[in-house]
């Protein structure tokens, strides 16, 4: 999901979705997975910068979840100040990696 795209939220999710959520630090997908599957008219972008994680929830969904579900891989913050006042209904926090960090290879 490019930033950009979150201004324009309902042209990015299926017409049936009357409420859209963010969930920030969704780590392996497990959570967005439960509230899918419990909720069909809602739609979720998660924000999780680790590739495992993205990649976990992917594997999960099926077809029509995947049309309900938006990916951001970068910093949280940058979706949370491009959304527009009342766009979003439900906020979840689960795993935040509030601090940046530098990604470094040793040899052990």
């Amino acid at each position: 999901m490019k930033v950009e795209d979150a201004f324009n939220l309902e042209r990015l999710f299926p017409k049936n979705i009357t409420e859209i959520w963010l969930e920030i630090g969704f780590g392996s997908g497990e959570h967005i997975k439960w509230q899918l599957d419990n909720k069909k008219n809602i739609a979720i972008i998660g924000c999780e910068p680790y590739l495992n994680g993205v990649a976990n929830l992917l594997a999960l969904l099926n077809k029509e979840q995947l049309q309900r579900v938006k990916i951001f891989s970068g910093d949280a913050r940058k979706i949370i100040t491009s959304l527009k006042t009342g766009s979003i209904s439900k906020v979840f926090i689960l795993f935040p990696d509030p601090w940046p960090k530098k990604s470094t290879i040793s040899d052990v």
